[in-house]
């Protein structure tokens, strides 16, 4: 969802290094879910993690975004505004994690006061992709996935169910895509 110079992120590790912790976190475990509080923030060294959220009506996830190595994973608006997580954040490949208690954020914002502007960047960037996202719902499938590809070029990593989900199409429709032949642009 987010994409920042994540330098940013890298040089609050190196400068804050005990207030972060290394973890290999499995595939499949949930990093946030909807409607429960935030307790720490992640930076994913290598590995995938998808963001999806329940559609209740149809019984099913629907897959909204992807994140993978040296990207920050913060939902802003429930770290700003104090709100419960608003999707859910699940590890689809073995990741390994830096992890930072919300106590200990506090202390890094205490003492960086551009802290504030790269949670901006953070939140800009996360609407820029949902508009994005919007967007893209006007081209044909053919035309989204290529465009899917283009943005997140680790997607031959992601099983084909979530890829088709993202897309809002079956895992067959994606199948006789992916064998038809197409080239991404430069």
């Amino acid at each position: 969802m987010t994409r920042i110079d994540n330098t940013d992120f890298k040089n609050l590790i190196e400068k804050y290094p005990v207030l972060w912790t290394k973890k290999k976190i499995e595939k499949g475990a949930m990093l946030y879910e909807v409607d429960k509080p935030l307790k720490q923030i992640y930076y994913c060294e290598s590995g995938i993690v998808r963001t999806y959220v329940y559609d209740k009506q149809k019984s099913k996830e629907i897959t909204n975004g992807f994140f993978s190595d040296n990207e920050p994973i913060v939902p802003v608006l429930t770290l700003t505004e104090k709100r419960s997580v608003l999707v859910n954040f699940q590890v689809i490949e073995d990741s390994w994690m830096y992890i930072i208690k919300i106590a200990d954020w506090k202390i890094i914002e205490e003492q960086e006061p551009n802290i504030k502007d790269i949670l901006f960047e953070i939140l800009a960037n996360t609407f820029v992709h949902l508009h994005q996202y919007q967007l893209n719902s006007n081209y044909n499938t053919k035309t989204r996935y290529i465009l899917l590809l283009e943005k997140y070029p680790y997607l031959n990593r992601v099983t084909d169910v979530y890829v088709a989900s993202y897309l809002g199409v079956s895992e067959k429709t994606l199948e006789r895509i992916k064998s038809s032949p197409f080239e991404l642009s430069k």
